[in-house]
């Protein structure tokens, strides 16, 4: 099997099924990247579909030896934060896909419903946090978090300043807590 950076440097030279080899390898990841940013699944697929078309064009510019999924990371980072700068965008009450899945689940019941009932609530309440921050500082925490990024790679990847990175981190991560915190007393008051 042809490693990512085999196939980077080869599509960097125009190899077209080397570029495609990349597009199919790596377009979960790019969802996943983009779904932790934009935090909708319509807006997560419409970046996906950006990033795939913008890596025919960017894919000249990447430097062969270097770490490929970083690099498309931070590719997929920037176009997220650029798509959601865009336009507000509105929520739709209920998405098909929602619905599908809520269908679905109901011939399959959970083998332990309290466990996955829990997972669930979890999940979402760090969405909601997530949710509040902005979609740079999403962007810096999936970098930080996902990627295991240093503050200098990500302030050099972002084109932006070591000491913003820090301080949109700091900010982040001290307005999940808060939140995060709020929650769990309302849950559990003293």
């Amino acid at each position: 099997m042809v490693d990512d950076e085999q196939l980077a440097g080869l599509a960097s030279q125009g190899d077209q099924e080397a570029l495609a080899a990349l597009a199919v390898r790596h377009r979960r990841w790019i969802y996943t990247v983009a779904y932790r940013i934009a935090l909708r699944e319509p807006d997560a697929l419409d970046i996906t579909q950006n990033v795939l078309l913008k890596l025919v064009s960017a894919i000249r510019s990447y430097q062969v030896p270097g770490n490929f999924r970083a690099w498309l990371t931070v590719l997929t980072t920037n176009a997220a934060i650029d798509y959601m700068r865009q336009a507000v965008r509105r929520e739709s009450p209920v998405e098909r896909d929602q619905l599908e899945a809520l269908a679905n689940s109901w011939h399959d019941p959970p083998l332990n419903p309290r466990e996955v009932l829990e997972a669930k609530t979890q999940r979402q309440r760090v969405e909601n946090a997530l949710r509040e921050l902005t979609p740079q500082q999403r962007a810096i925490l999936t970098l930080r978090l996902e990627e295991d990024l240093s503050t200098k790679e990500i302030a050099g990847r972002m084109d932006l300043s070591l000491e913003q990175i820090r301080v949109q981190l700091f900010r982040a991560v001290a307005k999940l807590k808060t939140i995060l915190g709020d929650v769990e007393k309302q849950q559990f008051p003293a």
